[in-house]
C-alpha cells in the first residue's frame, strides 16, 4: 500500500587532516544513511496505520515514556523495490534494522470525499544493502 517513495540516499562524510606547510588532506569519514520517507495509502479500517502506531509505541510508550530496550524488539527490515516500465522489479534496496521514527498526520476532511486517505512514514535504519533483480533496460 505504498503510494510513493524514493530510492534511499546516503552521504559519505569527509574528514580533513592538516598536513605540513598548511595543506589539508581530505579523507572519507563515515557513511550516514538518510531517513527514508514513503507515502502510504490508508486501508479501509486503518489496520496498517494502527500497526505502525503500535510499532512506534513499542519504541517509546506514549504514556509511560518507557522504551523497548532490546533492539530486536523494535527493529525490522524494510524492502524498497524499484519497478521498471513494465511494472516488474529491477532492483531492491533493503533497509536493515529499520524502525518508523515518524508516522505523519492523516487528514480527516469531508472535502476530500473523492480521494483516498494517505499518510507519510519516516523510517530510520542502520545500513542499506542493494540487490539487482534483472539487467534492467
Amino acid at each position: 500500500l505504498c503510494k510513493s517513495g524514493a530510492i534511499p540516499g546516503s552521504t559519505n562524510t569527509t574528514l580533513t587532516v592538516g598536513i605540513p606547510a598548511g595543506g589539508a588532506l581530505k579523507l572519507p569519514g563515515s557513511r550516514i544513511f538518510d531517513p527514508w520517507n514513503c507515502t502510504v495509502i490508508s486501508d479501509g479500517n486503518l489496520q496498517l496505520r494502527y500497526m505502525l502506531e503500535e510499532w512506534n509505541r513499542s519504541i517509546i510508550d506514549y504514556e509511560s515514556q518507557l522504551s523497548a530496550m532490546r533492539l530486536d524488539r523494535y527493529m525490522g527490515t524494510v524492502v524498497v523495490t524499484q519497478l521498471g516500465r513494465d511494472g516488474l522489479p529491477i532492483r531492491s534496496y533493503k533497509l536493515n534494522h529499520a524502525f518508523p521514527s515518524r508516522v505523519e498526520a492523516s487528514d480527516l476532511s469531508y472535502e476530500a470525499e473523492n480521494q483516498v486517505g494517505e499518510f507519510s512514514v519516516v523510517w530510520d535504519y542502520q545500513y542499506m544493502t542493494t540487490e539487482q533483480i534483472t539487467d534492467g533496460y
